[in-house]
């Protein structure tokens, strides 16, 4: 019994990688900003290491609205925003990040600064 739910359990796994990597993370998740404000921030990998150079685009639809490169200290900023709604997306070299989270309250949105890394860019070793 237990050799049948290890090899469930690894089938699941190799499944649910297989699913992640065939989704695009490269653009944020729709979010609205209920009125004007400052979209600025840091960018870190995971183990909270900052990241320049990296491209940074606000997009309305699929419309490049603006566009910034992070600094030497890993900070973007895209000023005062209009109201609307938008998506992040990161050009990172070799796709190795997705894009950030956005999470709104009330119309209030922030970035979450740390990015995670792109599943297309995982290997499965067995």
């Amino acid at each position: 019994m237990t050799r049948i739910l290890r090899d469930a359990v690894i089938g699941f796994l190799v499944m649910m990688t297989v699913s992640v990597e065939a989704r695009d993370c490269s653009k944020s998740k729709p979010f609205q900003l209920g009125k004007p404000q400052v979209l600025s921030g840091i960018l870190q990998d995971p183990s909270r290491a900052v990241l320049p150079g990296i491209e940074v685009q606000l997009l309305s639809g699929n419309q490049i609205v603006r566009h910034v490169r992070t600094s030497n200290l890993g900070a973007y900023d895209f000023g005062e925003t209009p109201s609307g709604t938008y998506r992040i997306r990161v050009d990172s070299p070799a796709k190795a990040f997705c894009a950030p989270e956005v999470r709104c309250v009330a119309g209030e949105c922030s970035v979450d600064s740390t990015l995670r890394p792109n599943p297309r860019n995982m290997v499965m070793v067995e």
